[in-house]
C-alpha cells in the first residue's frame, strides 16, 4: 500500500536533497509494488506519474535537472488540492 502523502512526503525530502535521485527511484519502486490492490486512487495516479517519469530518465529522455523539475510538475495538483482543502 502507497499513501499520498508518504509520496510527498518523499518528494520532499528529494527537494530538500535529504534523499537522493536513486534513493527517491528506489524507495518509489518498492512502496508502489502492487499499488493497484490496495491503494487509494490518487496515490496510484501520483505514483505512476512519477514511475513513468523514471522511466524517461532511464531512456535518456530527461536528464536529472529535468526529472527534477517533471517530479516537482507531478506533485504540484496534489499539494495545492491540499492547500485548498485546509
Amino acid at each position: 500500500m502507497i499513501h499520498e502523502s508518504d509520496i510527498l512526503n518523499q518528494l520532499s525530502k528529494l527537494d530538500s536533497a535529504q534523499v537522493s535521485l536513486t534513493e527517491f527511484e528506489r524507495w518509489i519502486g518498492s512502496a508502489s509494488w502492487n499499488m493497484h490492490k490496495d491503494s487509494d486512487p490518487r496515490a496510484v495516479e501520483l505514483a505512476s506519474a512519477i514511475l513513468f517519469l523514471f522511466s524517461r530518465y532511464g531512456d535518456g529522455e530527461l536528464d536529472g535537472k529535468q526529472l527534477r523539475m517533471e517530479l516537482a510538475n507531478a506533485a504540484r495538483p496534489f499539494t495545492s488540492q491540499k492547500v485548498q482543502t485546509t
